[in-house]
This record gives C-alpha cells, structure tokens and sequence, in this order.
C-alpha cells in the first residue's frame, strides 16, 4: 500500500511558472485563447486538456518563449519571461532526432551547445540513456529505433541540461497504448530524479490523470479555462493505479468536463 503524500504544493508558495490573463489573437483574426491564467508550482506536473485546435500548444509555445501573448504575462519565479532564459526545456510531438547521429550523439547535442567538454558529455548521456532504458543502445541510429525508443532518446535530450521546467506537447500521442503506459511511469520515475515543473499537453484523459497532480480543461475557442480538476493520488505511481476503481472514477468525470466543454460554449 503506498503510504506517501500527493503532491501538494505549500501554501503561499509563489508558483515556478504562471500564464497570466493571457490572450492570444494571430493577425487580424479572431481571439483563439482569451483571459487563460494558469500555473504550476515548484515540481508540480500539470496536464492541459480540450479539444483539437482550442489553443493548448500555443498555450505551451508562449511558456517557452516561442510565442508572444497578445495580452497578459508570462511569468517565471515571479519576473517576466526573458529571451535569454534558459532553464526550459521543450518536448514535441515529434521525436526530432538527428538522423545522422547516434543515440548518444542526440543526447549530446544540447551539451555540445553548451560547451561541456568532452568527457563530461559522455558521462551524462551514458547516465541519461541509462534513465530511459537505452543504456545499451548507444551506437544506434533513429531509424534502427521504435517510436517509442526514438522518444525515449528526446526526453534524455531534454533533460540532459537538468531543466527546471519542462513541457511537453503531446510526446506519446502516436504510439500504442502499451508503450505510451510504459512511458508514461517512465516520465514520473525521472520526475522522481529531477522534479522539474511540467506542463502536459495531452489528448489522453486516462494519461493527464495518471500522471498530473493537476488537469486544466479548456474550452473550445476562445480557449478560457472551463475547470480544474485535482488528482489526489499519491507520488509515487505505479501501473497499479490504472486498475483501481478510484482511478477509473475520476477518469469518467474529467472526461465528462471534457466533453461538455467541447460541446457548448462557457456562459
């Protein structure tokens, strides 16, 4: 029986990432997110969820500076967003690997850019590969790799440069469901490692809860905030939890938030 506490985060604690009364509108078009405030605190891994196209990764693009709001603020440890920061990491749909290089040659790159000698990259891609269970695959290439491997090798890469904050844009969207579970315990056993903060975007509610201590669901466009669910079971998690009835329930109700929200406009 697990005996830990869920995460919880103290109270007063000003939050690692916060999105503040943001909007968002491309060009002359219409507003695609509107007055979305959101956060996370230190360590904590938050899913976003809503329907297609409602505006979650562009949610995750202006969290790492790769997008400008319209209005509103970006904030890390209460100071605004600057170009230079540099302790995020960001994970796409996409594995992302350079074809040419080798598992460990992927993992490097992020240290090579960084100037981190030689030595001191192999040590840490070794660790990393070790991490994700591919301590022995480090001389192959992306194409000798699974989906899911390939993935496992963009998450050592994100990570290789320690991240406070990571986001991740749906990364486990394309692979079956055996090896999105496998991965998705794998995530929360690095979490254990490093305990970055996280925003998860996912389409998955049975993944948003099994891995989130808490899931935002947004509406369709303009994407505002429609509810916030939090998830009470304990850290660590194990594939065990997915069986539990406990599980099962809070499952049917963020689907249900889900699909009323993607259904019908907020009042």
């Amino acid at each position: 029986m697990q005996t830990e506490v869920h995460f919880k985060a103290t109270k007063g604690t000003a939050p690692t990432v916060e999105l503040r009364n943001i909007t968002k509108q491309f060009a002359d078009g219409p507003t695609i997110i509107d007055d979305v405030t959101v956060s996370a605190a230190p360590g904590e891994l938050v899913s976003l969820v809503g329907p297609s196209g409602c505006g979650k990764s562009t949610l995750l693009r202006m969290l790492a500076g790769l997008s400008q709001p319209s209005g509103g603020t970006v904030q890390i440890n209460g100071q605004p967003r600057s170009s230079t920061d540099t302790d995020t990491a960001f994970i796409f749909q996409d594995a992302t690997l350079l074809p040419w290089l080798t598992v460990r040659g992927n993992i490097e790159v992020p240290l090579r850019l960084r100037g981190e000698t030689r030595k001191n990259r192999t040590a840490l891609a070794n660790q990393l590969a070790n991490w994700v269970g591919l301590g022995d695959r480090l001389n192959y290439y992306p194409r000798q790799l699974s989906g899911g491997m390939q993935m496992r090798v963009s998450l050592a890469r994100a990570l290789s440069l320690s991240p406070s904050i990571l986001l991740l844009d749906e990364p486990f969207g394309a692979l079956d469901a055996i090896t999105r579970n496998r991965l998705n315990e794998d995530l929360l056993q690095l979490r254990e490692r490093q305990m970055w903060t996280a925003f998860f975007v996912t389409h998955s509610i049975s993944e948003a809860v099994f891995l989130s201590s808490r899931i935002i669901v947004l509406s369709t466009r303009p994407a505002r905030v429609a509810t916030e669910i939090t998830v009470p079971f304990p850290f660590p998690r194990t594939a065990d939890l997915r069986h539990s009835l406990e599980f099962q329930k809070l499952v049917a109700t963020a689907n249900e938030a889900l699909y009323h929200h993607s259904h019908q406009e907020l009042q």
